[in-house]
């Protein structure tokens, strides 16, 4: 997700592609808590998968200040590309979400809503935050489109600290600093949240880690150095990450701050990811390998949207328990529920989102042949 060059780079779509995993990943990961005690192996996944919104800022960070387009063109994109998608699906939950999750015994009864239910809706688009039921995971949306409307004061600030020699470094050192002591206080410095200007505060300090990593990927390609530094501090952080968050649960008021995306620990893995993806170089930029990257990579906005949709639909129906009862709950069927059920979901949802893109594609193709036979 975040903005797409029409000249796709296949390591960038390759990021889009795992930062999407990831974010299934998060959604169908078991509770670290097992029989009232943390599992190492269930807290070690949730550390694996849980920075694919950070991947997302990560990449918005790559070309939101790297484009000429004005302040209006961009919320004019903005509205078109975003907060469209964002309407029509909030309708769609509103209305099916109760048949398909099975809260709903009916059709009519996922229809029926009180005046209540409106009024809630109401007073949370005031705050800008979703209260719809199965439309959750659309707080990233919301959180973006207030990145995109701060916009020119991101600029600024960016401008402002890339004039001066190393001032870029400077501020991102300072940021990190800031990020480690957000969470030794357990977010008690920052108070980030999913909602709102919380959330934009965070998205924006990572969106200038990504561009400052964007700025550098044309070096980076094809750099094995990079990819095992990059290795390196995947997995040197994810393992510390698991194991801050293990001695977390054992405290008398537990927390699983470590798990959130706008911590320290993601700008590490997310840093260590993004090295080793970019340092891959491709042989062949148009061979097929790059071209099923580059057309998964196109899917992953509308899978992401679609996603938790289809883990309803699955979940009604027993597919996890299923799929626990095949690979079992504890040690390493943690891993094998997790890809089993994540790759299942991923398919499907781009499958969902081909149709959506071929229905979206047609009604384009065939409004503009309407407008030009007027015009004839």
């Amino acid at each position: 997700m975040g903005e797409v060059k029409k000249n796709r780079d296949t390591g960038i779509e390759l990021l889009r592609i795992i930062g999407a995993l990831m974010v299934i990943g998060t959604h169908i990961a078991l509770d670290p808590m097992a029989g009232g005690a943390p599992s190492r192996a269930r807290i070690l996944v949730s550390c694996l998968v849980s920075d694919g919104v950070a991947i997302f800022f990560f990449i918005c960070g790559f070309f939101l200040f790297a484009g000429k387009a004005g302040y209006g063109a961009r919320l004019k994109k903005l509205c078109t590309r975003i907060l469209v998608p964002l309407l029509l699906y909030s309708v769609f939950s509103f209305f099916f979400y109760g048949i398909i999750s099975g809260e709903a015994s009916s059709l009519s009864e996922s229809f029926r809503h009180t005046s209540e239910d409106m009024k809630n809706i109401f007073i949370s688009l005031l705050k800008w935050q979703n209260v719809i039921p199965g439309a959750g995971h659309m707080w990233y949306l919301y959180v973006y489109s207030i990145l995109i409307f701060v916009f020119p004061a991101l600029k600024g600030i960016r401008d402002l600290a890339a004039s001066s020699r190393n001032g870029y470094k400077i501020l991102l050192v300072v940021l990190f600093l800031l990020l480690v002591i957000n969470d030794l206080t357990f977010n008690g410095l920052f108070g980030f949240s999913h909602h709102a200007f919380n959330g934009c505060m965070a998205a924006a300090i990572l969106v200038f880690f990504g561009d400052a990593m964007g700025r550098k990927r044309e070096q980076i390609r094809g750099d094995r150095s990079a990819f095992f530094l990059g290795l390196l501090m995947f997995v040197g952080g994810v393992v510390l990450r698991s194991c801050i968050q293990y001695q977390c649960y054992l405290l008398d008021n537990p927390t699983n701050e470590p798990l959130f995306w706008y911590t320290s620990y993601s700008v590490v893995t997310v840093t260590g990811i993004s090295l080793m993806v970019l340092a891959i170089k491709f042989s062949r930029p148009d061979g097929l390998l790059s071209r099923i990257i580059s057309h998964l990579g196109k899917l992953t906005f509308p899978v992401y949207i679609v996603h938790e949709m289809c883990m309803f639909f699955f979940n009604h129906r027993g597919i996890k328990d299923i799929i626990l009862s095949h690979t079992g709950d504890n040690g390493i069927g943690v891993f094998l529920y997790e890809a089993a059920y994540v790759l299942l979901i991923f398919v499907t949802a781009s499958l969902i989102s081909e149709v959506i893109i071929f229905i979206k594609n047609s009604v384009i193709i065939k409004t503009f042949k309407s407008i030009k036979k007027g015009e004839r």
